[in-house]
């Protein structure tokens, strides 16, 4: 490919999807991967994967060890496994210099037991400044999404934070709390965007969580529940 002969680049977005009969350009794609050892800024947006394509191409990312931006959308991937999971938290381990994250997990099969492994993981990028989850269409619960936000308490540098949880049926008021209590304890978080559309969370939910929108006066603030 001729990004091989490209080290130098520094920012690169690519979108890969699964075809009726394979999955076209995989293997050149994690070949040249390791070689772009100046990449600052990467995205890649990954639709229909199989479990083991998701594991392969996350391990591809653990040399890619200069990010300071990552953008990682998964759609549509019916076999997102726990393999999958503690692929991505291995490769995220991996980024130490990493300030902004953008995970988009939507419509697949991700569960509480994989976005809380992926939580430990988050827990330990003390350099973020910039979380952005979209977890839409999935099947995460409290239990998933508030061991999230028990990692976010833990990064001192973070001032930007959004998460789009549509269409969590399992989402309910205890999470809300739990934002609630995130924003204020959090007092580096400047600026914050949820959509909470279709979830369980009522409007009492909403009330808390805006309540202490007030009180925080944050540069920016937005609830979306459509």
């Amino acid at each position: 490919m001729a990004l091989q002969s490209t080290p130098a680049l520094n920012h690169l977005a690519i979108f890969l999807e699964r075809t009726d009969t394979t999955f076209l350009g995989v293997q050149k794609f994690l070949l040249f991967l390791p070689s772009l050892s100046n990449l600052r800024e990467f995205g890649i947006s990954l639709s229909r994967l199989t479990d083991d394509e998701g594991v392969r191409i996350c391990e591809a990312l653990t040399n890619l060890t200069s990010l300071s931006f990552l953008q990682l959308f998964f759609s549509f991937c019916r076999e997102f496994s726990m393999g999958v999971t503690h692929s991505i938290s291995r490769m995220l381990s991996s980024l130490t210099s990493l300030l902004h994250l953008e995970l988009i997990i939507w419509s697949c099969t991700l569960t509480d037991d994989g976005l809380i492994a992926i939580a430990d993981t988050l827990s330990q990028l003390s350099s973020l400044t910039l979380v952005n989850l979209s977890l839409g269409y999935t099947g995460v619960s409290d239990l998933g999404v508030s061991k999230i936000i028990e990692a976010l308490q833990k990064l001192a540098h973070l001032t930007e934070f959004r998460l789009n949880l549509y269409h969590c049926h399992c989402v309910t008021d205890v999470f809300a709390n739990r934002i609630a209590d995130l924003l204020r304890r959090c007092i580096s978080i400047v600026k914050v965007m949820l959509v909470l559309s279709i979830s369980q969370i009522t409007k009492a939910g909403e009330k808390e969580i805006c309540k202490v929108a007030s009180e925080r006066k944050f540069d920016s603030f937005e609830l979306v529940d459509w």
